[in-house]
């Protein structure tokens, strides 16, 4: 029998967008940097891009849905080439992503412009005070160098689930810029679980995204997905790293990949009170009347 990769891709309820770096560092990290930077800003910068950036902005070619950050930090940096300049410049974009703001038109013609969300603006700006002085290929080099016994499934099914993402945000990104939150709501409820179905069937596996408390009642997560979304919170409550997972399951390879909340997650999935609006809430109660998907949550750096 040939093993292949299920791949389940988890949103979980109580998930917190924060990952912590665990590698050992030396004094040696420093000396890509200039003293203006410190080891904690860019260990807090780098956690910031991980639970903010890397799931569109990520570097793996074919799963993109915005440009990598390194090519945004190569585009700005030839225009803004002091500190100061550099960061005003990131911030004034994140904060207010719109068409007369844009200054990668080819980025914004092939991915889309960059959805409306809420952001900390003293992130944002420490992130791009990393991004100023950090060698941003040489530093996810770093990061991706500490391969384990089972790294090999583990990236193969990585790639798959980013694919199947890409896939999935390209159109959703669309739909969120043609017609907001609201527009997202019903574009997923036509939309979602086909474009995974087709995904699975171009990649030769089987895809699906799952929660403990979903949306649709056909993203269930059945009783062992349910105890990986619970290993997966209790891991975030304890400020641990959260990593993909991979196990046997019925002679087949199974990979879980967990799905972080972020800013733009909690316009559908938030607080329907402070979050969500009620034009998008009224949707989701029509589409979903058995939603359980509102209420997500994630931590604050």
């Amino acid at each position: 029998m040939t093993n292949f990769i299920r791949i389940a891709m988890f949103f979980s309820i109580a998930s917190v967008s924060l990952v912590s770096c665990s590698e050992n560092k030396t004094d040696n990290d420093t000396e890509d940097l200039t003293p203006k930077i410190t080891l904690q800003e860019k260990e807090t910068a780098v956690q910031l891009l991980e639970k903010n950036c890397y799931s569109c902005h990520t570097p793996n070619q074919g799963a993109r849905l915005a440009p990598p950050m390194f090519k945004v930090k190569d585009h700005y940096i030839d225009e803004f080439d002091t500190e100061e300049k550099f960061i005003e410049a990131i911030t004034f974009f994140v904060l207010n992503p719109n068409e007369e703001n844009v200054r990668m038109p080819g980025a914004k013609n092939k991915f889309g412009l960059m959805p409306k969300s809420v952001f900390n603006e003293a992130n944002v700006k420490l992130i791009a005070k990393y991004l100023f002085y950090a060698d941003m290929e040489a530093d996810f080099d770093e990061q991706s160098s500490h391969p384990n016994d089972t790294s090999n499934y583990l990236e193969i099914g990585k790639e798959i689930a980013l694919t199947t993402k890409s896939a999935l945000g390209k159109q959703l990104f669309a739909a969120i810029e043609k017609s907001g939150a609201h527009g997202a709501v019903e574009f997923c409820n036509i939309e979602a679980i086909p474009i995974t179905d087709s995904m699975a069937v171009a990649l030769n596996t089987k895809v699906k995204r799952v929660s403990d408390l979903p949306r649709n009642p056909n993203n269930k997560a059945n009783e062992m997905e349910s105890t990986f979304i619970d290993e997966v919170r209790n891991t975030i409550l304890k400020g641990e790293e959260v990593k993909p997972k991979l196990q046997i399951v019925n002679g087949k390879r199974v990979g879980y990949y967990p799905i972080l909340t972020n800013g733009m997650c909690l316009q559908c999935h938030g607080n329907p009170e402070t979050q969500i609006e009620s034009i998008t809430l009224s949707k989701i109660q029509s589409l979903y009347p058995k939603d359980l998907a509102i209420g997500y949550s994630r931590k604050s750096n």
